[in-house]
């Protein structure tokens, strides 16, 4: 019988323990939600004459658009690591893309993009 409320004892306590994690897991998932700091960190951007906020990844997916439309082959275009420079109301962004030319054989080649918040254009030139 002492065998019996031995092992009941451990079944209690096993669960207290579970029971005390659960609520420490919890905790900490409300506290990484809705705790801690809960003002965001604002990214650099440039802001166009219509007011939208153009950060970094959008004014590299927007060069990278550019760039596509004077691609031969904008399907087979690999873009490599991009550069990115805000300046004033500007990015300069850099990039290298490796595609296909007439052949089908593939070109690294570097274009450079800048995006003119002041004046709502995009200027994508080839540089290698």
């Amino acid at each position: 019988m002492s065998e019996k409320n031995e092992s009941a004892q451990k079944v209690k306590s096993g669960m207290g323990c579970g029971a005390l994690l659960g609520i420490a897991a919890i905790v900490f998932l409300a506290y990484a939600c809705f705790g801690g700091n809960s003002t965001p960190r604002s990214r650099p951007a440039i802001t166009r004459p219509n007011g939208e906020r153009v950060d970094e990844f959008l004014a590299e997916v927007l060069c990278e658009g550019q760039i596509k439309d004077q691609l031969l082959a904008p399907a087979s275009a690999k873009f490599g690591r991009a550069t990115r420079v805000k300046n004033g109301n500007t990015w300069v962004i850099t990039n290298t893309v490796d595609s296909q030319n007439a052949f089908g054989a593939l070109i690294r080649s570097e274009w450079q993009c800048v995006l003119d918040g002041t004046v709502d254009t995009i200027k994508v030139t080839q540089t290698r």
